[in-house]
C-alpha cells in the first residue's frame, strides 16, 4: 500500500487549537475597542447637550439689543423687537422658547447670578449671566456678558431712569 503525503490527526488538533487561541484573543481584544468606543461615545453625547446650551445662549445673548431677567426667566430682545428670546431657568430643565417653536433641555440650573454694571440685580436689564450646569454627574459653569452699545448703555443709565422700572424693562411685563 502506497502512503499518500497528508497531515496527521494531531497536526489538525494542533491547528486548530492554535486557530481557536488566536481567535479567541482578537474577538477579546475587538470586545474591548467596541466597549471603550462606546464609554467614549457615551460621555461625548453628555457633553453634546451641555456645549450645545451653552452654544445657543452665547449666540442669543450677543446678539440680543437689550436682555432681561424676572425670577427665573430670562429675555432677549433682538433690534427693532423683530425677534424675542425667553429661557426659562427651571431646576430640572431649561426652556428656550422662540416665535412657535421651543427647545428643552434637560439640565439642572444652580447659584444664579444676574448682574448691570458689575452690581447684582434681583431683575431687570442685565449684561451678565453666571450659574452652573449639572447633567449626568458633569457640573459646568456658565458665564455670559454681553458689551452694549455705548448709546444704549448711556439710554439705560441717563436721565435718572431706574434701570429696573424704567420703559424697556416694562416691555417684559
Amino acid at each position: 500500500m502506497k502512503r499518500l503525503p497528508a497531515f496527521t490527526l494531531t497536526d489538525v488538533i494542533v491547528t486548530m487549537i492554535i486557530s481557536m487561541l488566536v481567535m479567541g484573543i482578537a474577538f477579546s481584544i475587538f470586545r474591548f475597542a467596541y466597549d471603550q468606543i462606546s464609554s467614549y461615545q457615551r460621555a461625548n453625547d453628555d457633553y453634546k447637550e451641555l456645549y450645545q446650551l451653552y452654544h445657543v445662549m452665547q449666540e442669543d445673548f450677543q446678539h440680543s439689543s437689550e436682555c432681561n431677567y424676572r425670577q427665573n426667566e430670562w429675555q432677549m430682545l433682538m433690534q427693532g423687537g423683530y425677534k424675542e428670546y425667553l429661557y426659562t431657568l427651571s431646576d430640572n430643565m431649561v426652556i428656550r422658547k422662540t416665535g412657535i417653536s421651543s427647545d428643552t433641555f434637560r439640565v439642572s440650573i444652580e447659584n444664579i447670578i444676574v448682574k448691570f454694571n458689575n452690581e447684582e440685580q434681583i431683575s431687570g436689564i442685565i449684561d451678565e449671566i453666571d450659574f452652573d450646569v449639572t447633567t449626568k454627574g458633569i457640573t459646568l459653569p456658565y458665564k455670559f456678558v454681553k458689551e452694549y452699545a455705548a448709546e444704549m448703555k448711556m439710554e439705560l443709565t441717563d436721565d435718572g431712569v431706574d434701570m429696573h422700572e424704567g420703559t424697556k424693562a416694562q416691555r417684559y411685563e
